[in-house]
């Protein structure tokens, strides 16, 4: 399905594309991040990731090569990516207790059984079953983004960021947030309501924006994130501007 993407707006993702690098180091150092998670919970099956984490911040052409090494096991890929995402480390202790519901739908995904819809569909419905607490989609759509990479029509982070951003972008809502405007700061989150066809219209939107600048679509999906913290990118500062009128 195409959608009638606002040109306006798309003009302002151009300049955010011109000025995009590879992501330096980013998040929590993997290794800080699980040992906490291990003292925690007293779990012993993390302990072998701990001897093959980086104890210091990642950057995502490090997990890149740790996916596509065989050595290396996918709760270490998973542990990394988490860090790398800067999950919270109690909800990391959470999900990491019933990492054995879906730790196999990961391994699928590595080793290309799995298209970004399934997978997807795999996840929210563990999540649906409260065997994921604690990781939603902004979190576990970094596990496909980055577990199936390599392959071809690969699924995108759908956080806050690159979620307003396609919203903003489309002539229609793609997919559901959800406000909490009970805070004094205007805050999003994914909504755990989106479908794998929602997923799946996010994904074919941010390649239909990639086919038409000819770019990669990870490099459009990197400019949708945009700079975070004190130093915000532009097109961040223009979502968020955007998203303070709605």
């Amino acid at each position: 399905m195409n959608y009638e993407i606002k040109e306006k707006y798309l003009n302002e993702l151009k300049k955010e594309l011109s000025l995009i690098h590879d992501q330096p180091p980013f998040g929590t150092a993997p290794f800080e991040w699980l040992e906490w998670v291990c003292k925690k919970s007293n779990n012993s099956m993390f302990q072998k990731s701990l001897s093959v984490l980086s104890k210091e911040a990642v950057c995502r052409e490090d997990i890149y090569k740790m996916v596509l090494n065989n050595r290396v096991d996918t709760i270490s890929c998973v542990t990394t990516i988490l860090a790398w995402g800067g999950m919270r480390r109690n909800n990391a202790l959470t999900a990491l207790q019933r990492i054995n519901f879906w730790l196999p739908i990961c391994e699928e995904i590595r080793s290309g059984k799995l298209s970004r819809k399934e997978a997807y569909k795999k996840l929210i419905t563990v999540r649906n079953q409260n065997q994921m607490i604690g990781m939603g989609p902004a979190f576990f759509t970094k596990l496909i983004f980055f577990l199936m990479h390599t392959q071809k029509n690969q699924g995108y982070i759908m956080d806050q960021w690159t979620g307003a951003s396609v919203n903003l972008l489309a002539d229609n809502k793609i997919f559901i947030i959800k406000k909490n405007k009970k805070k004094e700061t205007y805050d999003e989150s994914v909504n755990d309501k989106n479908s794998e066809e929602d997923y799946e219209n996010f994904c074919c939107f941010i390649e239909q924006i990639a086919e038409e600048l000819n770019e990669n679509p990870v490099k459009i999906e990197l400019a949708m994130f945009s700079n975070g913290g004190k130093l915000k990118g532009g097109w961040r500062k223009f979502v968020i501007g955007f998203r303070k009128l709605i």
